[in-house]
């Protein structure tokens, strides 16, 4: 049985799995009830889809990316390079995927975690001595109200869970829409915009260009690589 259980493979989960094994633990596995990791970027891929926050902070801080192609990263480079942390600290020993876990019990006599699962419809439990939930919400699509909404002929889906069989006009208009809608969302009323505006509202960060590059490949540079004179 596992020492450790992480619960979900997105930014989260992965962070976590990457932050054990440099702290020298290896006995844990990282539940997923779908068939990939990324999930927030996994689940969510409508026409457009990506980050609000500026990508070298949406980025862990051991693994900075200097090459992120907007400074507000698409939905599928952001799924790649969560991959490809996975695949660089070796995490794909550790995952189970398709493992839904069903509930969590702490046993205070055998001072152990209960976790319930189901893989393949075979139920089956863990004992941890720890349990870390990395499932996050925004997977999850909340649908709403619409009255009248079971009447609709044509095709209804949530965004969350694109369904790529659709006409691409409609996804496009989907999409335009939805850009008027936030046109000043991000720059003028967003929740982050402390990030890359002044207080005087100017747009500071300059992305892509030099600077981040830069910092990202100069910050742990190694005096002894250098030689250094004086004049």
């Amino acid at each position: 049985m596992p020492g450790i259980v992480i619960v979900g493979t997105g930014f989260g989960g992965i962070g976590m799995g990457i932050a054990l094994k440099k702290a020298g633990f290896h006995d844990f596995v990282i539940l997923d009830s779908a068939g990939d990791l990324g999930g927030t970027w996994r689940d969510n891929q409508y026409p457009g889809c990506a980050c609000d926050v500026p990508s070298p902070l949406y980025s862990y801080s051991f693994e900075l990316n200097p090459d992120w192609s907007h400074l507000f990263a698409p939905q599928q480079e952001i799924w790649d390079y969560l991959r490809n942390c996975a695949r660089k600290y070796q995490l794909d020993e550790h995952i189970r995927y398709g493992t839904a876990v069903e509930r969590m019990d702490w046993d205070d006599r055998g001072r152990r975690w209960n976790v319930e699962t189901v893989r393949d419809g075979e139920p089956q439990t863990l004992r941890a001595r720890a349990v870390v939930s990395a499932a996050g919400a925004l997977h999850l699509p909340s649908y709403p109200d619409i009255p009248g909404a079971g009447r609709f002929g044509g095709t209804a889906f949530h965004s969350a869970r694109w369904d790529r069989s659709g006409s691409l006009a409609a996804h496009r208009r989907y999409n335009d829409a939805l850009q008027q809608r936030l046109r000043r969302a991000v720059w003028s009323e967003g929740g982050c915009d402390s990030w890359y505006l002044d207080a005087a509202g100017v747009n500071r960060t300059l992305w892509p260009g030099f600077t981040f590059e830069y910092w990202a490949r100069t910050r742990r540079a190694r005096r002894a690589d250098y030689a250094v004179t004086g004049s």
